[in-house]
């Protein structure tokens, strides 16, 4: 059972990447936005934004009536702490290179669009200390020697931890999505310095919450809005007994804070960005103690 708690990602961190920064344009002071007949949409301060009234010379972020946040623009979508919003790649491949200057040994991707992803980390006195590329291709659902070699592999793994970097503050990390042919893409990146707090057990629970609207009309049929849903989690874990009460700090800290929890980083279905709800610990035994963490993702 690990966990990562985030560190904020600013424009001044990220040394280069492929994603364009917005899909809209600069506000221009001197621009005269308009409401009707199609509201007139700009970039300012990472955010994107929709003009609600006509106005000109009103800073986006300044007056809600005239400009609607549309969220993070698409360079910062990816750092922003939702799971919903996407940053895409200008190509095929989305290529980016952060230096945060902190510790950060521990990456962690949700909504991964490719095939492939590079993660390398480059320290300005020693060099390349890292480089691995992953195959995204998810055999989960090969169970068979046949379905291994005749089966049209179609699922792509979207969720990844990569928990081994080695512990540099200088070095700076750099990222390859490669998609093939289609533009590559990634709905959060979260990096930080992990924490282990014990051992994930057999026993843990997933599911999701919906939030998707189904209704039913006169007749009986189902009219169902789609919406987003989250992941769920309740971990049974093992802890060792002389380090419950670090534990238990290092929870209460988190508590109100997005982080990462990592029940098995090679089961993608135990990685949640989100939220712990309850937390219990059993003092059991001197040498161990049993417990466990419930967690709601982020939507």
């Amino acid at each position: 059972m690990q966990i990562v708690k985030p560190i904020s990602v600013t424009n001044a961190d990220i040394v280069s990447t492929t994603a364009a920064t917005s899909l809209y344009s600069a506000w221009n002071a001197g621009t005269a936005y308009t409401h009707t007949p199609t509201p007139d949409r700009v970039y300012y301060n990472e955010h994107d934004w929709e003009a609600v009234a006509n106005s000109t010379g009103v800073t986006p972020g300044t007056d809600a009536t005239k400009w609607l946040d549309l969220g993070a623009s698409n360079k910062f979508a990816m750092f922003d702490g939702i799971i919903g919003t996407i940053t895409t790649a200008a190509s095929t491949t989305l290529d980016l290179e952060i230096n945060t200057g902190e510790l950060v040994n521990g990456v962690v991707f949700f909504g991964l669009v490719g095939n492939s992803i590079t993660v390398q980390m480059d320290d300005p006195t020693d060099g390349i200390v890292y480089d691995e590329t992953i195959l995204l291709n998810d055999y989960s659902g090969i169970t068979t020697g046949y379905a291994y070699y005749f089966s049209d592999v179609n699922d792509r793994i979207s969720d990844l931890a990569v928990m081994d970097l080695p512990n540099y503050t200088a070095a700076s990390l750099i990222i390859s999505i490669d998609n093939g042919v289609s533009p590559a893409s990634v709905t959060e990146m979260v990096l930080g310095t992990k924490r282990i707090l014990g051992l994930t057990n057999f026993g843990t629970t997933i599911s999701i919450k919906d939030y998707s609207i189904k209704d039913t009309d006169d007749f009986g049929n189902y009219v169902i809005t789609q919406r987003r849903f989250a992941k769920l989690c309740d971990y049974d874990c093992t802890f060792d007994t002389n380090k419950v009460a670090s534990i238990q700090k290092q929870l209460a800290s988190i508590r109100a804070t997005p982080t990462v929890f990592i029940g098995n980083e090679d089961l993608s279905e135990t990685i949640i960005y989100g939220f712990y709800k309850d937390f219990s610990i059993v003092l059991s035994g001197p040498s161990v103690s049993q417990g466990s963490i419930q967690v709601e993702g982020l939507v």
